[in-house]
């Protein structure tokens, strides 16, 4: 999987936007599985985040010798 810049924050917002949006109860059961399964991305992101700060990915492109 590919983690993108500030991914974090996005799944943030998205999930506030998804709650704010969907006030009818007969969205609400999608809204709750909307949420889990952004937890379950923010999960998996705390768990294979670098632990060094100073960690910047490189592009595919850059593991290709010339």
């Amino acid at each position: 999987t590919t983690i993108y810049k500030d991914e974090i924050k996005l799944l943030h917002e998205f999930k506030q936007y998804i709650f704010r949006k969907d006030k009818k109860k007969k969205q609400v059961p999608i809204a709750k599985e909307i949420e889990t399964d952004v937890n379950a991305c923010l999960e998996k992101i705390k768990k294979y985040q670098p632990v060094s700060p100073e960690y910047q990915p490189q592009s595919p492109s850059a593991q290709f010798k010339t």
